[in-house]
């Protein structure tokens, strides 16, 4: 696919794409590869989040405020529920599970067209059922076929994120046999490289270390979604009845933290009062920052 010059190109997705590795690869791959074309690239992704919470809460707010010119989905493994592949069997809460995906996908395909953006879908890669006693993949590889079935009827794109993943699973390539770690990230980065016409070798790019510019500005990047996480994720079922109680949800981050119940609490809940009071602040930093990196800086 051919991006136009001066292009916004958006990422929705969940913690896969939240964590942004793959992301800030590609942005500075392109750049290096087309610096005349000043192609801005966003993470717009949630962690935990699902097809389902991106059309019915963060669509707008999250991805299509940055008013993209493309927009990549990737979404899966919470969409399936991973907790009802502890077994292998064919039951009637993943039939439920994987219609519920087509449709959301579908309602995700329309809207982001009736924006005037090109989605594009990008299957979610393995898992490593292996490692972790699961049998992930076999709602996974459902997804896959429900995205080649929706890209043919849609005449869209579709990116295939499993296939390479499952070809290299014998090597370190995810943190928890789920999330990518620097290796699984260059896996998706050079299959998304490929798709925009620019090869590029797997191991050498993920021996390849991120500009400053361009690492300093995935770590403002990320803080910026544990924001939407603590947002959407966190406060999932209000935000599906109409409720916004973000502050309770920080409260109680608080409590953790200070009573050290867990680790992640402590992280999110500084992160979060790290950036929330300057928040539009840091969002035209990050605006400054992606338009030096499409620039090649």
């Amino acid at each position: 696919m051919v991006i136009k010059s001066n292009s916004t190109v958006c990422f929705l997705g969940d913690s896969i794409t939240a964590n942004g590795g793959w992301i800030a690869r590609v942005a500075e791959r392109y750049a290096f590869h087309h610096p005349k074309k000043h192609v801005r690239f966003y993470n717009c992704g949630v962690a935990g989040t699902t097809a389902a919470t991106a059309i019915n809460g963060y669509l707008y707010e999250e991805c299509l405020s940055w008013n993209p010119n493309y927009v990549y989905i990737c979404y899966g493994i919470n969409d399936i529920d991973s907790n009802l592949y502890k077994v292998s069997d064919n039951n009637e809460d993943k039939i439920k599970a994987l219609k519920k995906y087509r449709e959301n996908l579908t309602l995700l395909i329309k809207e982001i067209t009736a924006f005037g953006a090109v989605p594009v879908l990008m299957t979610p890669p393995a898992h490593n059922d292996k490692a972790t006693g699961m049998f992930c993949n076999e709602g996974l590889l459902r997804c896959v076929e429900i995205q080649h079935e929706l890209s043919e009827l849609y005449s869209l794109e579709n990116l295939n994120l499993y296939t390479p993943f499952e070809a290299r699973m014998t090597d370190p390539i995810t943190s928890d046999g789920t999330h990518p770690n620097t290796l699984g990230d260059s896996i998706i980065a050079t299959v998304l490289l490929e798709h925009l016409g620019i090869s590029e070798n797997v191991d050498d790019l993920a021996a390849r270390s991120l500009s400053e510019t361009n690492q300093k500005r995935f770590l403002l990047e990320k803080k910026i979604r544990l924001l939407a996480f603590v947002r959407w994720q966190m406060g999932l079922h209000d935000v599906v009845k109409g409720q916004y109680l973000v502050p309770e949800h920080i409260s109680r981050l608080l409590c953790e933290a200070n009573q050290h119940i867990a680790p992640w609490s402590e992280d999110v809940y500084r992160s979060y009062c790290d950036v929330i009071y300057t928040e539009m602040m840091s969002r035209a930093d990050l605006v400054k920052l992606t338009v030096a990196v499409a620039a090649g800086k």
